[in-house]
């Protein structure tokens, strides 16, 4: 099985056209499931992992390698005593609409894609981005499915969100739920808006009309995972998936002030759409959130009821500030510098740890 699985996906290079053709012959050798991960980057990402593999942070070895295309073997020693050594697969490729997309494809699970994958990508350099899907998007893509003409039928199996705890005297504010279902996808999303829930992660299984079943899972952090009957879903949901990161990434570019614009800030607002930002513990969450962002300095210049903040990432020198100026948003205004990676986390950690908002331009502060 394995030999067969190297053969079809990692050991030879193949045109994203076929991407869907090779991933359902990876199901049919034998693999339990097929994952795939969008990642964004302006900079080709084979050059930037041959400059990984020079630092020699991983041991990789290279089996395809073009510009739009590397595929290989990483693997990373783990533990002292004994120490073992954690290895799988990957094949990385280019969508060819979307410019700053790319699809990290992999039969591996586990403990290589959390100990391996996941900081084999955080250490390439310049860092990379991933893509973060709201609830409406994750909603659009399962509704997306139902309404064309591959799926006969759907139903959501599994669930994973978060809720905010509203018990008085509670000391955490959100709670996490994880549910084993059988529901139509309108009835799970209905529920989840009814509740302030937002969605982590969603399990579903479909049937293709005249083909069979199949199952797919769709992660907040830009993935996608399949399994059983790839075809006709394959390409429509990873479209999708690509295209709203793609519109993300492309929403946060060139924000920081620059001499050509005068040094005029391109500022946006994060929109909430009910008042998230009225009480006393509100604005702490918010706080908390902002804290929890890993490798930046948050420094609250004012508190309640008009609250300001600046935020430093050290990794990259990005800085931006923080405003509340009304009850349902946020407004961010990028500095002189702000990359994407940096104004991408900012919103991650407020979906996670505070509320999900939409990214919304405005003109001015």
């Amino acid at each position: 099985m394995s030999l067969a699985i190297d053969a079809i996906l990692y050991g030879a290079h193949f045109d994203y056209s076929n991407l869907a053709s090779v991933c359902e012959q990876v199901i049919a050798s034998g693999a339990s499931e097929v994952r795939v991960k969008c990642v964004l980057s302006e900079t080709p990402l084979p050059a930037l992992i041959a400059h990984l593999q020079q630092r020699k942070i991983f041991n990789l070895q290279t089996i395809v390698n073009t510009d739009q295309a590397i595929s290989g073997i990483v693997s990373r020693k783990m533990g002292r005593h004994p120490e073992r050594t954690v290895s799988g697969k990957f094949y990385l490729i280019k969508h060819p609409s979307h410019q700053f997309v790319w699809l990290l494809i992999t039969d591996a699970g586990g403990e290589y894609l959390k100990y391996v994958i996941r900081p084999f990508l955080k250490g390439i350099h310049p860092r990379i981005t991933v893509p973060v899907f709201r609830t409406p998007q994750i909603e659009s893509m399962l509704v997306s499915l139902m309404q064309g003409e591959a799926v006969e039928w759907a139903r959501i199996k599994q669930v994973g969100g978060r809720t905010r705890i509203h018990s008085e005297g509670a000391v955490k504010r959100y709670e996490s739920d994880r549910k084993w279902t059988d529901k139509a996808i309108r009835e799970v999303f209905d529920e989840a808006k009814e509740l302030g829930q937002w969605i982590t992660d969603v399990t579903a299984e479909f049937d293709v009309r005249q083909g069979g079943r199949g199952v797919i899972r769709i992660g907040r952090y830009g993935t996608l995972a399949f399994r059983g009957l790839l075809r006709r879903v394959f390409d429509p949901l990873v479209n999708q998936a690509s295209a709203f990161a793609q519109e993300r990434y492309t929403f946060l570019r060139d924000r920081a002030r620059r001499s050509e614009r005068a040094f005029e800030p391109r500022p946006f607002e994060i929109d909430f759409q009910f008042d998230a930002l009225h009480t006393t513990e509100q604005f702490a969450s918010l706080r908390t959130a902002l804290h929890k962002i890993p490798r930046t300095t948050c420094t609250i210049l004012h508190g309640n009821p008009y609250f300001h903040a600046v935020l430093a990432d050290y990794t990259d020198g990005s800085v931006y500030e923080v405003l509340v100026l009304e009850a349902s948003k946020l407004t961010v205004i990028p500095q002189g510098r702000s990359s994407v990676r940096a104004l991408q986390r900012l919103g991650s950690y407020i979906f996670a740890n505070f509320n999900e908002g939409e990214f919304v331009e405005i003109s001015s502060v």
